[in-house]
Order: C-alpha cells, then sequence, then structure tokens
C-alpha cells in the first residue's frame, strides 16, 4: 500500500527545506572555488610582473621596477575593470532572459580560459601584451562581479520571503 504523505507532515516540510537549501550550497560549493581562483592569480599576477619587467629591462633601478610594475598592474585592473563593468550592466537583463546558470558560467568559463592563457604566457614567456589579452578576456565574459552577482541573484530566486 502507497503511503499518503500531507504536505504539512514533517517529512514532506524536511524534504522541501533541504530541496530549498541544496541550490545555495551548490552555489556556495562554486562561488568558493571561482573567488579563491581569483585571489590565487592576483597574488601570483604581481610577482611574474615584476620578473618580466627585470628581464625586459635588466639595467633597470630597483625603484624603476616598481614603477614599472605598478602601471602594467594599473594597465591589467583598468582594462579587466572597464569590460567587466561594460558586461555587468547587460548581466541582468540576460540572468532575467536566459537564466542565472548561463550568467553563472559565462564568467567562470571565461576565468578558465583566461587563466589557462595565462599560464601559457608565462610558460612560453610570450611578453606581458599576451598577458594582458588573456586578462582582459576574463573581463570580458564577465569576470568576478557577473559571477557573483548571478550567483547571489541564483540564491535569492530560491530563498522563502
Amino acid at each position: 500500500m502507497a503511503e499518503c504523505r500531507s504536505p504539512h507532515s514533517p517529512a514532506a516540510t524536511s524534504a522541501a527545506s533541504t530541496a530549498a537549501a541544496f541550490p545555495a550550497a551548490r552555489i556556495y560549493a562554486a562561488v568558493l572555488p571561482f573567488t579563491s581562483a581569483s585571489f590565487l592569480a592576483l597574488s601570483a599576477f604581481t610577482p611574474w610582473l615584476e620578473v618580466d619587467v627585470k628581464k625586459s629591462y635588466p639595467e633597470a633601478s630597483p625603484d624603476d621596477v616598481a614603477k614599472m610594475v605598478a602601471s602594467r598592474s594599473a594597465l591589467f585592473s583598468f582594462s579587466h575593470g572597464v569590460c567587466s563593468v561594460c558586461i555587468a550592466g547587460w548581466a541582468g537583463m540576460l540572468s532575467d532572459r536566459f537564466g542565472r546558470r548561463i550568467c553563472a558560467s559565462l564568467p567562470a568559463v571565461g576565468q578558465a580560459v583566461g587563466y589557462s592563457l595565462l599560464a601559457l604566457v608565462v610558460w612560453y614567456d610570450l611578453g606581458v601584451y599576451y598577458a594582458l589579452a588573456a586578462w582582459t578576456l576574463t573581463g570580458a565574459l564577465g569576470g568576478t562581479f557577473v559571477f557573483l552577482a548571478a550567483a547571489f541573484a541564483y540564491i535569492a530566486d530560491f530563498t522563502r520571503s
């Protein structure tokens, strides 16, 4: 004989709360590696720029190296930030039209591809302009801002008021 469950029974309430909490747990599980990879890339990026500047200008003084690293870091941040901000303006509308998962997955794919290209730039010593293109690509696909906005909007969709 089949068991009849009332929607108000403890088993049904527990199943509903578990189902409601599951998307949030998945999103938090995705946010942690995404932000960890972002911070790891940022922490490794400045030393690589310093090595690249010292290799390109071996006669530069430490102050000159610091100035060039700061200016290149500012250029990278500016290119990534401008692309991210331009995409962020459309991200809300696109996530309403195509879904939160797609808008959260595009920046994740952009980060994976961009950081893979950065690894290739460092491995093959391709130069700073290739690294700038890879860094800009991560921003052109949304970057951290769009990923987190889509992730938290996805959580908000499953949160009861």
